[in-house]
């Protein structure tokens, strides 16, 4: 799996891209923008806005005029506002146990 930075996305940005991603790899398919408002807490407008940004930013593709079309363009891809620190997939244990 690997992680895209993009300093310029918003935590609700960030939230929806990961709902909908998570959706594509559970359904199959793009999920309704009420099941993202549910999943996010944010508004219809919210959505919107992050689906024009996401999309121009190369993280999401969709046709015009066809419901539920949204999809990222990776499903392995996962965004971050900022690099992952290496240090955090570190089990401590592990370290300690040699």
């Amino acid at each position: 799996m690997s992680t895209v930075v993009d300093t310029t996305i918003t935590p609700t940005w960030l939230a929806i891209y990961e709902v909908i991603r998570q959706h594509w790899i559970d359904h199959g398919f793009a999920p309704s923008q009420s099941e993202i408002m549910r999943e996010v807490g944010c508004s219809m407008a919210s959505i919107q806005n992050a689906f024009r940004v996401l999309s121009k930013n190369g993280h999401v593709t969709a046709e015009k005029f066809s419901a539920r079309s949204i999809k990222p363009v990776d499903l392995d891809r996962k965004l971050a506002r900022s690099a992952p620190d290496p240090w955090d997939d570190l089990d401590e244990r592990s370290a300690w146990e040699r």
